[in-house]
């Protein structure tokens, strides 16, 4: 495979989430290129129910921790009531990998590569998609199509289908199917067609982008920045002034500048990471979990800025909070009595944002369940504290973590190194009980002052201040320019990396300088790899994030939305 670069890319070190390229030289000399095999991005590769948490590791393969009862950590070889250290879950048939997992309160869904959807855990409440008792074994959802995104939360899974509508099941006691019904429980195997929701949204509707759930509501963010939410409507939790449970997706008022590119919901409390870096919380209030003063504020259904919180990613419990930051580090805030906040004090609730301790390596992604919460590092590392007394923060004890701590032997995204001189990649996927390591190297020559030329449009942050209103009461919506770090690609055509980091604000380091690693987070069937590219594989949008990790001084996570016209 020969790639072609021009001189800004010479002497530098590039990983893709599908590739990790290395390309060696001075100047506009040739220079030797070499591609090993990397997994996913460690996002969407972690997910924390009320006494459970799940992992997919860099083989594909799903391990649980935690509370076992009624089959939630998927190995149906194993009968023991919990595991303080992960159980490698009952393999998805034919094959197939997961790419995402969800969890719910005693549930686990996961995404497979065919797009498929798999479930396993309690079903009283149909929360399995399938009709039948409680089962550990994976078990299919049967949908009639592709999946491409989903979210879990209390006993209640949603879908977004590559039809571009949106399905809901489960429990729908306050309306959090969406469908203009509050039926309490429908019968197991029975799904609910989301309200509003299209391929080619119009006044009032919009696409799925995401979805997060809390025990009775649920929130998606629209691929156009915006979010929705339905269900419960008590403490504020919609975001919206309307009044009265929310039967149909119902938009939240303003979230203030740049749009959404990330949606969270607690039990009673929803959060948006936005373009800007702001997390902008509402809802429920009295521990301090929206990042406000307790005392003055117990409750808003108005979306504010969490103080000087800078978040890629955003997680919530039963009254916290924890966010991923673009510094690479994790914070939290709101309820602390079971070690929460990850801090090391315990029971000192606040709302002001605190360091969790003992993680080394750069935060990427962050997961909640009811009591605790668990952190992904750009080397796939995953650390956990909070409450453990089924084993959920996975050390091997039931003792409560109120700082963090590694759960040994899971790996899910493998560390990527190169040399100064043979340029090499190594990808290592470790397990609990095995060890697999796979180097595959391919050298190639970069013929002198190449280029590529691709026609890309890239369009600047936005400074006009031309709004429209959305019908659906979100607040103000661009009709003009695009938002910040946004770039155009049409259908068939690629980018280069060298556009994208550009397009997100950075440029790519020497090798002697650091690493940089660009993922496709969200949207992968709009976008895919080609070769150190990304191409537009079909219209729409993608989310690509971009860590730039350097030698010295802390790592740089930025996302960027790729358009697909």
């Amino acid at each position: 495979m020969v790639h072609r670069y021009g001189s800004p890319l010479v002497g530098a070190c590039l990983i893709l989430g599908g590739l990790a390229l290395s390309v060696d030289g001075v100047g506009a000399d040739t220079g030797a290129l070499t591609v090993g095999v990397a997994s996913s991005d460690p996002t969407g590769r972690i997910a924390a129910g009320d006494g459970h948490t799940c992992a997919i590791a860099t083989t594909g393969r799903i391990w649980c921790w935690g509370d076992n009862d009624a089959g939630k950590l998927g190995d149906a070889a194993f009968t023991g009531t919990e595991s303080l250290v992960p159980r490698q879950a009952t393999a998805l048939p034919g094959g197939r990998v997961a790419e995402t997992i969800v969890a719910g309160r005693n549930h686990t869904c996961a995404l497979a590569n065919d797009d498929t959807v798999w479930c396993w855990g309690d079903n009283p409440l149909g929360q399995l998609g399938v009709s039948g008792p409680a089962t550990s074994s994976p078990t299919q959802v049967t949908l009639g199509q592709s999946a491409l995104t989903l979210g879990a939360g209390g006993n209640t899974t949603c879908a977004e289908l590559a039809d571009g509508t949106a399905r809901c099941w489960g429990t729908n006691t306050v309306g959090q199917w969406g469908n203009g019904t509050a039926s309490g429980t429908p019968a197991p195997g029975t799904h609910g067609s989301v309200s509003g929701v299209k391929a080619a949204p119009g006044a009032g509707e919009f696409s799925v982008a995401g979805f997060s759930a809390g025990p009775n509501h649920v929130c998606a963010l629209a691929r156009v920045g915006t979010v929705w939410c339905w269900g419960q409507d008590a403490n504020g939790r919609l975001g919206s002034t309307a009044t009265g449970d929310a039967l149909t997706p119902r938009g939240t008022a303003s979230l203030g500048s740049g749009t959404a590119t990330g949606i969270m919901s607690g039990h009673e409390h929803s959060c948006a990471v936005m373009t800007t870096g702001a997390l902008t919380c509402w809802g429920r209030n009295d521990r301090g979990q929206i990042g406000r003063d307790a005392a003055s504020v117990p409750e808003s259904n108005a979306p504010a800025a969490v103080g000087t919180v800078s978040a890629v990613r955003a997680a919530g419990g039963a009254k916290f909070t924890c966010a991923a930051t673009t510094t690479g580090a994790a914070v939290c805030f709101g309820r602390d009595d079971t070690g929460q906040l990850g801090d090391g004090t315990g029971d000192s609730s606040g709302s002001s944002a605190r360091a969790v301790s003992g993680i080394t390596g750069t935060v990427v992604d962050v997961a909640a369940g009811s009591t605790h919460a668990c952190a992904v590092t750009d080397s796939g590392g995953v650390w956990c504290w909070g409450y453990n007394a089924a084993g959920q923060v996975g050390n091997n004890t039931t003792d409560t973590g109120f700082t963090a701590t590694a759960v040994s032997g899971l790996t899910v995204n493998p560390s990527t190194t190169t040399t100064t001189t043979t340029t090499t990649t190594t990808t290592t996927a470790t397990t609990p009980s095995t060890t697999s390591t796979t180097s595959t190297t391919t050298t190639t020559t970069v013929p002198s002052g190449s280029t590529t030329s691709v026609p890309v449009s890239t369009t600047p942050p936005t400074t006009s201040s031309s709004m429209a209103s959305n019908p659906g009461g979100v607040g103000p919506v661009a009709t003009g320019r695009q938002s910040p770090r946004t770039v155009t690609v049409r259908l068939g055509r690629s980018l280069t990396a060298a556009r994208i980091t550009t397009a997100a604000g950075l440029a790519i380091p020497r090798k002697s300088q650091g690493t940089m690693r660009i993922s496709i987070s969200t949207g992968r069937r709009h976008c895919v790899f080609a070769g150190s590219s990304i191409r537009g594989a079909r219209r729409g949008t993608c989310k690509v994030t971009v860590l730039l990790k350097p030698v010295q001084g802390r790592s740089v996570l930025r996302t960027l939305t790729v358009r697909v016209r």
